[in-house]
């Protein structure tokens, strides 16, 4: 049964909403500097973050135990380890084989490469942003990093993923993917911009492409793959995750290309902005390898298609940047989809893409009309899904 303090923490959260919508009309729309007054207030941003936590650890942990977690756990491992990977691997080598379109040549697929990385991989590294609790740490399949602009619990890191710096790594081990006769950078370095101009959308076929990819391609499992450990400092395959975060300290810097999973849980939606949301989604491409995954999971308690043109101009938007979206679940409360990052020979690096797509129906609100929304008494289980319903028309964090 809803009590009072769901109901408390509720409005803590809907009011801070609100609040950053509304100094960002004041602002005309400066969100840099709405942002950073915003980061400023730590007694708001500690309030808040308390709040978080209750509403997912007391009450919607409880109402949907196999909810937003558990389906970032099932999608993760079904794709390294469940055969998802693998099958794209098999559909894209059949494209390679017999298609003529240019755009089929994707280094990301080299089979032998891929599958070997896939075998090296102790645990998956995992970046969990905007955490409340790290509840990622309860698997052992994971190496996770959480991180929050206000932690609500100490074995998060804090961290403001807007100002973050992404550091090229140029000793990581995707440097293995270099395909020279593409023109690609190494997939650890690779840039947020499209694929030289030579693979172009012609439908041309250049007969040695193929075959040059696949010769350019360094072969890992030619480099005695037993030697290549995560954790191990000694080798090529070396993820410098660790380096970079320390207990007790901020995290202002993480290597780029080194993450394997990504997470954008109830986060997007709760930056006023939606240049703040382009962004984000542009660091996850930096920081991700290729192949790598980011979960995107938004609220909407809506029925599926009265916000399909968001979620439609949201997956247009992200695979502009170099994703392609490999799964999408409506839940009850929820838009859940993951993308994976693909190389920048691949065909979505000539997609064009704007902040504008990454908007949500809050952005074209007036003040009045959000708060003229009446606060509701619960009384009854049946409430505990209208709270969710309720939060899920706002931006969740």
């Amino acid at each position: 049964m809803a009590d009072s303090e769901q109901q408390e923490v509720a409005n803590i959260v809907k009011g801070m909403h609100v609040k950053l919508r509304r100094e960002l009309r004041k602002a005309n729309g400066d969100h840099k500097k709405v942002w950073d007054i915003h980061c400023s207030d730590k007694g708001g941003l500690e309030k808040y973050a308390s709040a978080m936590r209750k509403l997912a650890v007391n009450h919607w942990t409880k109402q949907s135990p196999e909810g937003r977690i558990e389906w970032c756990y099932r999608t993760v491992m079904d794709f390294f380890k469940g055969g998802g990977l693998r099958k794209l691997m098999e559909k894209q080598r059949r494209r390679r084989e017999f298609s003529l379109d240019v755009n089929a040549c994707c280094c990301c697929f080299e089979r032998n490469e891929t599958e070997a990385n896939l075998n090296l991989v102790e645990k998956l590294y995992l970046l969990d942003v905007g955490s409340c609790f790290n509840p990622f740490a309860a698997y052992n399949e994971f190496y996770s990093v959480p991180i929050d602009l206000q932690p609500a619990v100490t074995s998060v890191y804090k961290c403001d993923f807007l100002y973050l710096d992404v550091q090229d790594i140029p000793s990581s081990g995707q440097e293995f993917s270099h395909c020279e006769k593409c023109g690609t950078m190494p997939l650890s370095l690779s840039p947020d911009v499209a694929a030289p101009e030579r693979l172009h959308n012609s439908g041309t076929k250049n007969p040695n492409l193929d075959q040059d990819c696949k010769t350019s391609l360094m072969n890992i499992t030619d480099k005695n793959p037993q030697k290549y450990s995560i954790s191990d400092k000694t080798n090529s395959w070396y993820t410098p995750v660790e380096d970079f975060i320390k207990e007790g300290e901020d995290v202002k810097v993480l290597p780029a290309g080194s993450f394997h999973v990504i997470i954008f849980s109830l986060l997007l939606s709760y930056f006023p902005s939606y240049v703040q949301r382009w962004e984000c989604c542009k660091k996850a491409h930096r920081l991700l390898c290729t192949n790598g995954i980011l979960l995107v999971i938004t609220p909407d308690s809506c029925h599926q298609n009265k916000n399909s043109a968001m979620i439609k101009s949201w997956k247009t938007g992200i695979q502009s940047l170099g994703f392609v979206r490999w799964k999408y679940q409506k839940q009850t409360h929820l838009h859940c989809m993951a993308f994976r990052k693909v190389a920048p020979c691949h065909t979505y690096h000539h997609s064009s893409g704007s902040s504008e797509l990454m908007y949500i129906p809050q952005d074209f609100q007036e003040e009045e009309e959000e708060v003229r929304k009446p606060l509701v008494s619960f009384h009854s289980e049946k409430d505990e899904s209208q709270i969710m319903a309720w939060l899920s028309e706002l931006s969740d964090l």
